[in-house]
């Protein structure tokens, strides 16, 4: 019975009927690779710190981006850390300043300059990613009904929640961002990475996107927050 079952899923691998996320692993130093990631935040701005606020999302998103199994994320009820799942993207959670698109912006620079790897299914590609900010997905579909990006392998969404809900291109009337991670929730060959000021368990989530979407989350995103003061203000 064992060999009938691992004939069969191994047809099942072979013709690709469920294809997932696979991550390599990079055996690089933590702190080493945080040293980067502080010279890229420098780069863009000789403010950029990395404190007591944001050092949990750094240090364990860099360790997710090299593939380290010690990777955490936070349980988004108790707030505790949890492990993180290496084939889930991040929703990057904070108040209005706290630096959270700036996280997601200096993570995404870090990947790009190392080029890991990731399979995708049937395909190879790299863990780089497009960052778009929601109210921009928004514009563009209302300008030409553009909606390409949906389907891209890996795609960072910013600021989600505070985009228009509801979408109107050619009389065809879309709730867009809801339209995009119902989508992606659903396909397992897929990574997204989010920002937003809303926890991932708040119910204006639910309120916005619907249950479908607030039920998909917790299986779509490790969740992080990045709390502290506006840096916008220092």
């Amino acid at each position: 019975m064992n060999k009938r079952i691992d004939a069969i899923l191994g047809m099942m691998k072979e013709r690709n009927m469920f294809p997932g996320v696979h991550r390599y692993c990079y055996e690089l130093n933590v702190d080493d690779e945080l040293t980067v990631i502080k010279a890229i935040g420098k780069a863009r701005s000789q403010a950029f710190t990395i404190d007591e606020h944001c050092r949990f999302a750094y240090e364990n998103i860099v360790k997710w981006c090299i593939g380290d199994n010690t990777a955490m994320a936070q349980d988004p009820t108790t707030k505790k850390p949890i492990a993180a799942n290496m084939e889930k993207g991040w929703w990057i959670a904070g108040n209005t300043g706290s630096g959270k698109s700036w996280c997601l912006e200096i993570i995404t620079a870090y990947c790009h300059a190392m080029r890991f790897q990731v399979d995708f299914g049937d395909s190879k590609g790299k863990l780089t990613w497009r960052n778009v900010r929601a109210d921009d997905l928004v514009n563009q579909y209302m300008a030409d009904g553009t909606m390409e990006c949906r389907s891209y392998h890996i795609l960072g969404i910013q600021d989600v929640g505070t985009e228009q809900q509801e979408t109107v291109y050619m009389g065809n009337r879309m709730p867009l961002i809801r339209s995009f991670l119902e989508y992606r929730g659903d396909r397992h060959d897929q990574i997204t990475m989010v920002t937003s000021n809303l926890p991932i368990e708040h119910p204006k989530i639910t309120e916005l996107y619907g249950d479908r979407v607030a039920s998909r989350l917790n299986e779509m995103f490790n969740y992080v927050e990045i709390r502290g003061i506006d840096r916008r203000k220092k």
